[in-house]
């Protein structure tokens, strides 16, 4: 049985949806919480909002801190 998905946040390249059977959206019929980048590839599923939003925290925050880093071509080696 496919699930249907509902919008729930989206902040970055990740989005925050909700798994139910039911095509209308109701708190009552969500399976599971998924984070999907925005392609529509599912990244991870959790079985609480919480922890979908917490998993989704995480990864912005690597992302920022990625961007925050030089890139590997930018580091100067020491001569000797």
């Amino acid at each position: 049985m496919d699930d249907f998905e509902h919008p729930i946040l989206r902040h970055g390249r990740y989005r925050l949806i909700a798994l139910s059977p039911q095509p209308q959206y109701s708190a009552d019929s969500i399976r599971a919480y998924a984070i999907t980048n925005l392609a529509g590839d599912y990244l991870r599923e959790e079985a609480t909002l919480a922890l979908a939003k917490d998993w989704m925290d995480g990864c912005i925050a690597r992302d920022a801190r990625a961007a925050k880093s030089p890139p590997q071509s930018a580091i100067t080696r020491t001569r000797r």
